[in-house]
Parts: structure tokens; sequence; C-alpha cells
């Protein structure tokens, strides 16, 4: 397994685009143009899995202050179910040391419920807090969500800190 950056100014593979399309609902991701444009002007970063060297998913990761925001992490369908997730994630794990996710609630439904059993296999604490990702759009709702958190120097306490930098930075958010 192999997490690649890739590199400033290069193309953004065709697999990343459909597979962010065929990963996530509408509501859910930022219109292709503005997440390539990020991608761009260097605030977000895009890691290439590569497994056996044929492509096998991505992780987009936003660097803020004190953490990284990993923002979309998805896998080939094909490659599900086989670690590579997994192996993936403990080599963004190690590369970024202090990460922040968003996922939806285990109570939502059961494929929630393997998500979040993912992510605390691996050492992810969820935030005890109610949290809601900002839209992407105006015509959508605020999506209640899990804030997850890795990492030795984040701790509960600074869930305000850091959703407030998360809102702010990723969603251009400012709560009234």
């Amino acid at each position: 397994m192999q997490l690649k950056l890739l590199t400033a100014g290069a193309e953004v593979p065709q697999e990343v685009h459909d597979l962010y399309h065929a990963s996530f609902p509408l509501y859910e991701r930022r219109p292709w143009p503005d997440q390539v444009l990020l991608l761009r002007d260097g605030a977000i970063a895009l890691y290439l899995v590569f497994w056996e060297e044929a492509f096998a998913g991505f992780l987009f990761a936003w660097p803020l202050s004190s953490f990284y925001l990993i923002e979309y992490f998805a896998i080939v369908p094909a490659m599900r179910n086989a670690g590579i997730g997994g192996k993936a994630m403990r080599a963004a794990m190690q590369t970024f040391k202090n990460i922040v996710l968003e996922t939806e609630p285990a109570a939502q439904s059961a494929l929630a419920q393997r998500r979040m059993d993912f992510y605390q296999r691996l050492g992810f604490r969820v935030f005890e807090e109610d949290y809601f990702q900002p839209p992407y759009a105006a015509n959508y709702p605020p999506l209640p969500m899990s804030l997850l958190y890795y990492g030795d120097t984040l701790a509960a306490t600074q869930f305000n800190i850091l959703q407030e930098e998360i809102h702010r930075r990723v969603y251009n958010y400012k709560a009234d």
C-alpha cells in the first residue's frame, strides 16, 4: 500500500473524479470545480492510494493549524473489505500525526455504524458534542455528523476550537 501526494499543478486523475462522485452524495460534496481550485491553490492536498501499483482510492486533506482534516477518503468499491482502507488510513495517521474527520453518526444507518467502527478500531475517538457539517450549497441544510479525532496532542476539550477552525477555513462558515 502506498500513499502518493499529487504534486502541485498536476492534473487530477479521472479515477479520482469518478470515485469522488460515486462515493459521496451530492449534498456531502463540494462542487468538483471548487475542489480542484482548492487543490491548485494549495489549500488542500490530494493523496492517491495505490495497492500493488493499481489506483485504489484517494484522500483529500486540509492542513490546518495543529491538525489535518481529512475531508474525503474513498477506496475503489472492488477493493473494499480487503484491508486496503485500514492500511491507507494507518499510513495517513503516520504522515499527519493529528487528524480530525467528520462521519455520519453511527445511529444513522448500519453503514454509518460500520464506518464508525472502522475509525474507532484504528484509534480514533469521537467528540461527544453535537456537530454539524455546514452545507456546501445554500439550498442544502447543515448535516448532523460526528467529529472524530486521532493524535496525542488533540483532546476532547478542544472541540470548540477545532469546530470553529473547520467551519471557518473549510466551509467558509461563521456561526451567528
